[in-house]
């Protein structure tokens, strides 16, 4: 079983577990909070590195419709004037130094280039070139600058975002124009720099350029975003799709997102774009955060479950009195309670029970006393409330016993002295009474009242009332043998037993503004008078015990008696038969009859 330490303590940690839990959640909740902002930058991020990318497409158009349409570079070109093309793309690298120019011939040879040098080299390698001479077909997207050099070719540096598109004249194809923007680390490092966001550029699985920053250029993610080149006229931009993902690489944690901006296109395969985001400050400090909370919410716990101790210790203890005390009152082991100083209603509820355990002393006690004058079963009925106050006509066989000559014996000695031999007197005689199951009514003077009916008459009633004055005339030869040892008088009793209806029930003066009643149980009747006329009659007629014929008719077949003269008793008009008793019955003598 659990204790209410337990209990009490299960309370506290079920109010601070909401509080654990609370704290957990908002941790997650603050993770996808800083999740949602770290998407938002990232988008924010990638919309301005594609805005970048449509201003230097952009741009390439622009260097293609401004050379293309030059009447005076046309003609340099139909007639192959390498200075003029190289003054006139020398002028356009001043305005536009990041975009590299190249013009060839409709052999592939090149002509003019925006670099420092006079090209030696063919563009026949590339694909795109090839296409625009032979089918003028133009390209836009992402490509590798390849020169042939006699015999050979080499590639030029990183992949380019390129323009490609054939030059004509009066309807006549003479040329091709290249346009190109490096997309080389340097580039991407750039954009890293102002945007904050790490790029690594892949053409299919081969990275082409990756910013220095970036922690996985080789991590294949699914496309989660994807926005056209230059935009979709007249139309937003798409939302982006929350679809993060974060991963700790040595130590940091990134926010990865991969798109492919459908206007970039190669013949290698997709062009597609793995972005990162260093986040582990932000992750890192909330994390911090919430071991902070942990802890003040562990510091609030100790204190709380301290407290609650504090709290809970002494409540067990007094429940513990409590408890330990109240099984003794199933055993009538009436123990109060000491300590209880709680100063709420568990001391109000030990006080309480130190008054019930008062009143039930008291009870007790009372109870006790009851059993020295009643029988137990009279005493029971009793304690059930079976016993009608108000007064009760029943059968009932009354003892009276008095000793003989005592007045005079009293005479003789001093008060203390008679009262001792009185309360050894009554001692004996009172026990034999309540051995018997008889109630001890009252004592007059050295005079012994007794009942046997009242409250719960019994059938054996007249039998045990026979019993009862036989063993007190036993228990009196016994007391006699000690008085003579001590030189005190010898003791002699007479005893009257009569049967018949009696009036039971409470008797005296009830409570009143003037005085406080006083009540006593008790029988009355001329049954109670014919008793006492009989115990008077035992020293005229030399009888230790006598009893009337209502009672002997009662247990004729129990008992030995003798026969005496008939008596006039007053109130009745034919003599009364007496007997004297000699005792009862053996069990041999009873199966004789």
């Amino acid at each position: 079983m659990r204790s209410v330490r337990t209990k009490f303590l299960a309370v506290i940690v079920l109010c601070l577990l909401p509080m654990a839990v609370a704290t957990r959640i908002f941790y997650w909740v603050s993770r996808d909070e800083m999740r949602e902002q770290a998407l938002e930058e990232m988008k924010a991020a990638r919309d301005a590195f594609t805005a970048d990318l449509n201003d230097r497409q952009s741009t390439l158009r622009l260097a293609g419709q401004l050379l293309g349409s030059d009447p005076d570079l046309l003609l340099e070109l139909v007639t192959e004037s390498r200075s003029g093309l190289h003054e006139h793309l020398a002028g356009f690298s001043a305005v536009y130094p990041a975009v590299r120019i190249f013009l060839c011939d409709l052999r592939g040879t090149a002509l003019a280039d925006s670099g420092p040098q006079p090209p030696d080299f063919t563009l026949t390698s590339m694909p795109e070139v090839r296409a625009a001479l032979e089918q003028g077909r133009p390209f836009e997207g992402v490509t590798r600058i390849s020169k042939v050099y006699g015999s050979r070719t080499y590639p030029e540096g990183d992949d380019s975002l390129a323009l490609v598109r054939p030059v004509e004249r009066d309807g006549r194809r003479v040329g091709a124009l290249v346009a190109a923007f490096p997309l080389d680390g340097a580039y991407l490092d750039d954009v890293e720099q102002k945007e904050r966001l790490a790029i690594a550029l892949k053409i299919g699985k081969r990275v082409v350029a990756h910013s220095k920053g970036h922690p996985a250029p080789e991590l294949e993610l699914p496309l989660v975003w994807a926005v056209p080149l230059g935009g979709v006229k007249g139309q937003a931009l798409p939302p982006p799709h929350d679809t993060l993902d974060l991963r700790a690489i040595d130590g940091r944690e990134f926010a990865f997102s991969a798109f492919a901006p459908p206007g970039l296109r190669s013949a290698e395969g997709p062009v597609t774009v793995t972005a990162a985001k260093d986040v582990t400050v932000e992750f890192k400090s909330q994390e911090r955060f919430l071991w902070y909370r942990l802890l003040v919410l562990a510091l609030i716990a100790v204190v709380a479950l301290a407290i609650g101790l504090w709290i809970a210790n002494p409540i067990v203890r007094a429940i513990q009195v409590i408890a330990a005390a109240l099984p003794g009152v199933l055993r009538k082991e009436y123990s109060q309670v000491i300590g209880v100083r709680t100063g709420d209603e568990l001391q109000q509820l030990a006080e309480t029970y130190n008054g019930v355990i008062q009143a039930l002393q008291e009870a007790e006690r009372q109870r006790q006393a009851l059993g020295k004058y009643l029988s137990r079963a009279a005493r029971d009925a009793v304690d059930r409330g079976r016993v009608d106050l108000g007064g009760t006509t029943m059968p009932a066989t009354v003892l009276f016993s008095d000793i003989r000559g005592f007045t005079s014996l009293s005479e003789k000695m001093e008060p203390e002295r008679v009262l001792v031999l009185l309360n050894r007197y009554f001692t004996e005689m009172v026990g034999a009474v309540v051995r018997h199951r008889g109630i001890v009514d009252k004592f007059m003077g050295d005079c012994i009242m007794a009942v046997w009916g009242p409250p719960t008459a019994q059938p054996d009633d007249p039998l045990n009332a026979i019993r009862a004055a036989l063993e007190m005339r036993e228990r009196l030869k016994v007391l006699n043998a000690q008085l003579a040892a001590e030189g005190l008088p010898e003791l002699r009793t007479g005893i009257g037993l009569h049967t018949g209806p009696v009036v039971a029930g409470n008797m005296g003066a009830e409570s009143t503004a003037e005085l406080e009643g006083k009540m006593e149980y008790t029988v009355i009747g001329d049954t109670v008078n014919l008793a006492s006329r009989l115990e008077s009659l035992t020293k005229e007629l030399h009888a230790e015990v006598l009893l009337s014929e209502d009672t002997w008719r009662c247990v004729s077949d129990r008992i030995d008696v003798e026969p005496l003269e008939p008596i006039k008793v007053r109130g009745r008009e034919q003599p009364v038969a007496i007997y004297r008793l000699i005792g009862i019955r053996t069990e041999a003598a009873l199966k004789a009859v």
